[in-house]
């Protein structure tokens, strides 16, 4: 014998809209916000999850949906529901910031599974479309702390960096020409912003940014040049860019704090008074 189930999510009197249990989606709003108010996430998680089954889309009971389930620390449900709502309205900055956060309460895995460089991705997004927004800019400089670097062959050539260093003495002469070995980035649009602020840089000689193929895949190339005369003895082991960033804390504070964007080590060497060094960096981002 076959046994048919026939579901009946919702119906329609009268213009209101009902669900199986009879309760219109004013009535349900006004039982989850009253579990919201006494802290029972769990009965108002079924409150907005009986509204969603109603409008799948309903951005409110959404919202407030993935607020409840971080109360109860399912961070990964609460960064759907904030995604679903993403995805309908992508300029909804209190859902942006709010998956943000849940994002940067996980432990980076991976070049692939970086939930914290994700975020920091998702804020720099934000940024770019309201540069004005004094809390968006407080939050990204936050999670840019906690992001992650790694190195540049983890990153499935998605990103392709070589540095050089051509130096010559006094007179001259020839001396060395090493490059890099291991070089980590911080992928990012902050490490972006870095380069194409390079053209500035007083000892910059030559800077080009231009789309190139390699392979049949579209890069974004920053080719940059720069001179260094040594007014001291110094020795150079590694090479680094760091980022430094003016930021309050939540109760106001002042921070300024500094995060490296590139790592590179090189071969150690000394270099003396008077030497003139050449570097090139040749940064390849995959388009």
């Amino acid at each position: 014998m076959k046994i048919v189930l026939f579901l009946i999510s919702s119906i329609m009197i009268g213009g209101i809209t009902l669900n199986a249990y009879g309760e219109s989606i004013d009535e349900m709003y006004d039982s989850a916000l009253n579990y919201m108010n006494t802290q029972n996430f769990l009965q108002a998680i079924q409150e907005y999850s009986k509204i969603l089954e109603i409008n799948p889309n309903d951005e409110t009971a959404l919202m407030n949906r993935a607020f409840a389930l971080t109360m109860i620390d399912d961070h990964e449900a609460g960064i759907k529901d904030l995604t679903k709502v993403l995805e309908n309205d992508p300029n909804n900055l209190i859902a942006l910031k709010g998956k943000a956060a849940l994002l940067v309460q996980f432990e980076c895995e991976s070049y692939e599974n970086c939930k914290p460089n994700e975020a920091l991705e998702l804020l720099d997004i934000a940024l770019e479309n309201n540069p004005n927004d004094e809390d968006l800019k407080m939050k990204r400089d936050f999670i840019f702390s906690k992001a992650e670097s790694f190195n540049v062959l983890d990153t499935n050539e998605e990103y392709i960096v070589n540095i050089q260093f051509i130096t010559r003495d006094q007179n001259g002469t020839l001396v060395s020409v090493i490059e890099n070995g291991r070089i980590s980035i911080l992928p990012s649009r902050v490490l972006e912003n870095y380069l194409d602020e390079k053209q500035e840089f007083g000892d910059t000689v030559e800077f080009k940014k231009e789309m190139i193929e390699i392979d049949g895949q579209d890069y974004m190339k920053w080719h940059i040049v720069t001179e260094h005369y040594n007014e001291d003895r110094f020795w150079r082991g590694t090479v680094s860019f760091e980022e430094r960033v003016n930021t309050k804390s939540d109760e106001g504070y002042d921070i300024i704090f500094f995060k490296e964007v590139l790592r590179a080590i090189i071969p150690a060497e000394g270099y003396d008074e008077g030497y003139e060094t050449l570097s090139i960096l040749e940064f390849f981002k995959k388009i």
